[in-house]
Order: structure tokens, then C-alpha cells, then sequence
């Protein structure tokens, strides 16, 4: 008995963990994240916005819809001046993987993409810039209290589902750059556990609930 719980726990963990992978299954539904961390001095650089799957399902070219805006705050106010802390880059990890990336946008902040890890972090496969690359610190970017919307094409094999994890953002203050992200939690949707792991966890409480109840019949007709 004692072991069959074991296994419950086990699963039990296994599904929480792995309910912070995001995992979207439909066309045309923003999925929101946040990425943030604190600095010192009162400064919160934060990066928000949403994900959007516009099509692709089945085919080698997913299309992905971005929004992206800095809401870094200081000591609880919009960050001003507004190039005081800037948005230099934001990227994910993407589950299937993806050969490489197409970028389509303005260039109103992002002007560009490519299929790299953002510096400092790990699991980042893809990379939207505004200076000279991931890796580069040249102005350029979302400014504090600004947003911007870009479009992705990322080539691969895809079905009829995709997990985006970790989401990663890097930004350019007067100290430096900072590079911070965010697996699962920071989604809008990292509430929700995967089917999978509901699965499991359903099986295992199932077989919980089979051997407690051929214990109860053999208590009684041992009587």
C-alpha cells in the first residue's frame, strides 16, 4: 500500500512540475507572460506581452504573433527617461524544436530574430533583438512605457501543439544589462496542468483507490 501511495506523490510531483510548461493547442489565443526581476535602487525591469499561434498547425512553418512591452518601474513609477531602461531583447524555448526563424515586423523596437540563446540564460532557441544581435548592447529596443508587435515564422515540424518554455527578456539600464527568465510560472496559463500529467496523476489514484478496495472485500469475507 505504502508504495502504491509513493507512486502517487511521485506522479503527483511529476504533474505539478510539468505543469509549468506552456502549452497551447488552439489558433488565435494570446496566451500572456511576464518576465521581471529586481535590480536594486528601486528598479523592476519587467517585460510583458503575449504569445499568439495565427497558424501553422500540421505544416513545417508555424506563425506566431508577438507583443511586447517594458513596464520596468522605478520605485513603483513607470521608469522614465524612457531610454533609462531598455528592452534590448526577448526570447523562448520552444518544444517541438525549430530549425530556424523568420522575423516580420516594423522595427519599432525588435528589428530582427535569430536562433540563439540569450546571454546568461539557458533553453532560449529563438531570440528577438533591437541593437546588433543577442549578444550586442548597441541602442536600440522597446523603451521603458513602450510596446511593439512582430510577427515569427519558425521552421520545423509541427503538430497540433507547442510548448513555449522558458521565456527570457534582456535589458540595457545605465548599469549594464541584466538578462532574466521566466519557465512556465510567468504564463498566464501555467495554472492549468497538462492533460498528460492529469492523466497519470488520475491513473495512479485509480490504483489507489482498486487495492484499498480489495483490501476492504478481503477483510470482510475473512470475518
Amino acid at each position: 500500500m505504502r508504495y502504491i501511495l509513493k507512486a502517487v506523490i511521485a506522479l503527483a510531483l511529476l504533474a505539478s512540475a510539468n505543469a509549468n510548461a506552456i502549452l497551447i493547442t488552439s489558433l488565435d489565443t494570446p496566451t500572456a507572460f511576464t518576465v521581471s526581476g529586481n535590480i536594486g535602487g528601486g528598479v523592476v525591469l519587467t517585460a510583458t506581452g503575449t504569445v499568439t499561434i495565427t497558424g501553422g498547425f500540421g505544416t513545417n512553418a508555424l506563425d506566431l504573433h508577438v507583443v511586447l512591452n517594458n513596464d520596468s518601474t522605478l520605485s513603483g513609477a513607470p521608469y522614465t527617461p524612457a531610454d533609462g531602461a531598455t528592452l534590448i531583447g526577448w526570447g523562448f524555448g520552444v518544444d517541438p524544436n525549430m530549425s530556424d526563424v523568420t522575423f516580420v515586423g516594423s522595427g519599432g523596437g525588435m528589428i530582427d530574430a535569430t536562433a540563439e540563446n540569450l546571454p546568461g540564460l539557458s533553453g532560449i532557441e529563438v531570440c528577438a533583438w533591437g541593437g546588433n544581435g543577442c549578444s550586442g548592447n548597441d541602442p536600440g529596443g522597446v523603451l521603458a512605457g513602450n510596446s511593439d508587435s512582430f510577427d515569427l515564422v519558425l521552421t520545423g515540424n509541427w503538430g497540433d501543439s507547442v510548448i513555449f518554455d522558458p521565456i527570457g527578456a534582456r535589458f540595457r539600464t545605465a548599469d549594464g544589462t541584466f538578462s532574466f527568465d521566466c519557465a512556465g510560472a510567468c504564463m498566464a496559463s501555467s495554472s492549468i496542468p497538462e492533460p498528460g500529467s492529469i492523466a497519470l496523476v488520475a491513473v495512479a489514484l485509480l490504483a489507489l483507490g482498486g487495492v484499498r478496495a480489495r483490501k476492504l472485500l478481503t477483510s470482510r469475507t475473512s470475518r
